[in-house]
């Protein structure tokens, strides 16, 4: 088992863990097993068409934010998506990902607690970036074909 899901008493909340170290590269977990779509983006969705937003209801839900300096991402190129490694992940370290890189606007805004330095202070999704940082993701292909296509429409 590479993933556990366990209440962390200090933060009030269930995080997903790693439950072993894991490299750099190692396939986590992917988007199957969830069916329920709704229109509008919830604290619980990932946005996966330009109108739909998949309720997660697997362990992926325990998955954490980081603003730039996540330890993991989502592979698009994949279906369904599939979130890898992006550096060594140690035994008990909290499984993270940029929600930007899935969400155009997000269902809950919420004040960030990712302790990156390079923390951007709070989450509203990729539209709420400045243009530089926008530019930079697209650059480096890490948003989700769907955050590509919205950004895309709203500057046409």
């Amino acid at each position: 088992m590479l993933l556990k899901v366990e209440y962390v008493e200090k933060a009030g909340f269930k995080a997903l863990m790693a439950a072993c170290d894991i490299k750099a590269g190692t396939k986590l977990i992917d988007l199957s097993g969830d069916t329920e779509i709704l229109r509008e983006s919830a604290w619980n969705t990932i946005h996966i068409t330009e109108k739909e937003h998949l309720v997660i209801t697997t362990k992926l839900l325990y998955t954490n934010h980081c603003c730039r300096t996540p330890n993991a991402e989502f592979e698009f190129n994949t279906q369904p998506w599939l979130l890898v490694a992006t550096r060594d992940i140690r035994k008990n370290e909290w499984v993270t990902y940029d929600y930007a890189t899935t969400e155009y606007v997000s269902g809950r805004a919420f004040d960030c607690q990712c302790s990156s330095g390079k923390c951007r202070g709070s989450f509203n999704g990729f539209s709420a970036l400045s243009d530089d940082e926008k530019r930079d993701m697209i650059e480096k292909k890490k948003i989700s074909p769907v955050v590509l296509a919205l950004h895309l429409k709203e500057k046409a």
